[in-house]
């Protein structure tokens, strides 16, 4: 990518048809219908909202789909020259396509937080482009830039990200003692009661029907049932779904990260997914088979490196998940 400087980025550039401005000179568009059609100036990058699915259906990810190259199932980070994407929606396991819901804040807000830290180290660096915030979120996923402003806090100021208005707005106008460093202190309405985010993982081998799993996912549940909370899981079979599956009949609101592609490595991939899970989530739960069980390792190497933790059971991708949480529990069956 051709590094300009930002001068030089609009001063030919068809953006400066539709232009308005903040005290600094910097050009923002708030509507996807104001953005020209074709490539960008070099040195631009827009952030778009996506899905975790990468269809690119709708708003600013289908108009960069069709204009600025970025390829179907690509949602997350730099998806080309042009482009860096924020998945503000997902695909709920127990659900047909092309059915999506909203990720909560927390979530979206752990992405806007690894853009932010690219953000500020191209801003040390001689790059000379900028990054340019469409209004993510407040399309198809349904937040208000009330909701979604205050998580680009802070952008503001910063020479090389551009902010809509009304992000910019909603910025100064939020209450000074909103701290959004922990981002699992925020939730979907920021509301007074914050909810945990508790994930329940596991062996993909158990039976949905298994009493013992059954009664495992139901004790976890009902430590917090004077709190709120959110479920969090996999969406894998077994464990996973049982957890979900027990949520949903309770009327807890859950949050299931899909891996993209079948692969443990990767973009996409489970480590990712897990990995992810283990970031947002407040404890993690990992329900695992005992050593008599058919099938699988027998000895945990996961739980072998936590002090103290049962790890003469079969290995699950669940242990991996709850070692990289900063709060975990392994129960096995």
């Amino acid at each position: 990518m051709k590094m300009n400087t930002l001068q030089s980025v609009y001063a030919s550039s068809p953006l400066l048809k539709h232009p308005y401005m903040d005290h600094d000179n910097r050009i923002y568009l708030d509507n996807v219908k104001d953005f020209p059609e074709g490539p960008l100036p070099e040195g631009v990058i827009v952030l778009v909202g996506t899905n975790d699915q990468g269809w690119h259906g709708k708003g600013m990810a289908k108009f960069a789909k069709e204009n600025w190259g970025i390829e179907q199932h690509e949602y997350r980070g730099i998806l080309s020259d042009n482009v860096w994407g924020i998945p503000t929606k997902y695909h709920p396991v127990d659900q047909k396509p092309p059915a999506l819901k909203s990720r909560s804040l927390s979530a979206i807000k752990d992405d806007i937080d690894d853009f932010i830290g690219f953000a500020k180290t191209m801003e040390r660096s001689k790059w000379k482009g900028c990054f340019w915030v469409s209004r993510i979120g407040c399309g198809n996923a349904g937040f208000t830039p009330e909701q979604i402003g205050p998580l680009f806090k802070e952008c503001v100021g910063m020479k090389n990200v551009l902010l809509p208005s009304d992000f910019i707005n909603a910025c100064k106008n939020d209450d000074p003692s909103n701290n959004f460093s922990n981002s699992h202190q925020v939730n979907e309405m920021y509301t007074v009661t914050q909810p945990l985010r508790i994930g329940i993982v596991g062996s993909s081998k158990v039976s949905m029907d298994s009493p013992q799993a059954i009664e495992a996912v139901a004790k976890i549940i009902s430590q917090y049932v004077n709190q709120k909370i959110i479920l969090v899981s996999g969406g894998a079979d077994g464990i996973d779904s049982i957890a979900e599956a027990s949520a949903l009949s309770l009327g807890i609101p859950t949050e299931i990260f899909v891996p993209s592609v079948k692969a443990w490595d990767g973009a996409g991939g489970f480590k990712e997914r897990n990995l992810q899970i283990a970031k947002v989530c407040d404890k993690v739960y990992s329900i695992a088979n005992n050593s008599n069980a058919t099938g699988g390792t027998r000895e945990c190497y996961h739980c072998k490196r936590v002090p103290n933790r049962e790890f003469h059971h079969i290995k699950t991708a669940g242990c991996y998940t709850a070692y990289n949480c900063k709060e975990s529990e392994v129960i096995v069956l």
